[in-house]
């Protein structure tokens, strides 16, 4: 098979179990002989090659802390950036013209785009997430509610809420209507069900304390099953537009 990998963060910098889960998972699905490519953000750390593309914004170099980069810029500067996609957008569009997966995996979109998510789809390329920390949580949205919700919270905080709520439930629907497994190593907590109504979460086994071992080859063995059940859906996914483009 031929893969992308997304991740906003991986290392060699700082991140979370996802960003490192995924730099593992990409080695070991190579030493099973697939092609595997990963695409992450701009950092100078990264070497290239290996299959690493550095090409997503912001840049950690630039920007160490993407959340406080999701609060730059106005209202509109800000659906681009989480949902209409900008530059990522564009960004992921090109590497599956020129790469051609077989499946794009998103593995940690957090303060970033959620165009890795989407974008593929426009494509006919089918979409297999894995989820360890909530990154379908938007900060943007948190933040719009936190705004809407103190006291004295104007009538722009509330509109701005609502439409931030239904930009967000848009990706959602867009997501189920693809029907888009998001893989949750263990079982998924029952907050995101009720958070994220429509979503198929799926369980993976526990990984381990470390890339290898009897533990972690059964993790890469479910994750290599869903990535094949994923393969007839390339012909047949319907194209859906860009979130955010009112279509």
């Amino acid at each position: 098979m031929r893969l992308l990998l997304v991740a906003g963060r991986v290392p060699p910098y700082a991140c979370g179990s996802g960003g490192a889960l995924c730099r593992a998972a990409m080695r070991s699905l190579k030493a099973r002989g697939h092609v595997v490519f990963l695409l992450t953000a701009q950092g100078s750390k990264h070497k290239g090659g290996e299959g690493v593309f550095p090409q997503l914004e912001p840049g950690l170099d630039r920007a160490p802390d993407p959340i406080e980069h999701a609060f730059e810029g106005g209202f509109l500067d800000r659906r681009r950036r989480f949902y209409t996609g900008g530059r990522n957008r564009r960004v992921v569009r090109k590497m599956i013209r020129d790469l051609q997966p077989d499946v794009v995996s998103p593995w940690d979109l957090w303060g970033y785009s959620y165009a890795p998510a989407v974008a593929p789809l426009e494509l006919g390329v089918p979409v297999v997430a894995v989820q360890l920390e909530p990154w379908l949580t938007n900060p943007w949205l948190e933040g719009a509610r936190a705004q809407a919700s103190r006291p004295g919270a104007s009538l722009r905080d509330r509109l701005r809420r609502w439409v931030v709520k239904r930009l967000h439930a848009r990706l959602i629907r867009r997501l189920h209507d693809a029907d888009v497994p998001f893989l949750v190593p263990g079982p998924p907590p029952s907050e995101w069900f009720r958070a994220w109504r429509g979503v198929r979460f799926l369980a993976l086994p526990e990984p381990g304390p470390a890339p290898e071992g009897p533990t972690w080859d059964a993790f890469v063995d479910a994750l290599e099953g869903h990535y094949r059940a994923a393969l007839p859906r390339r012909a047949v996914t319907k194209a859906v537009p860009a979130v955010g483009s009112g279509a």
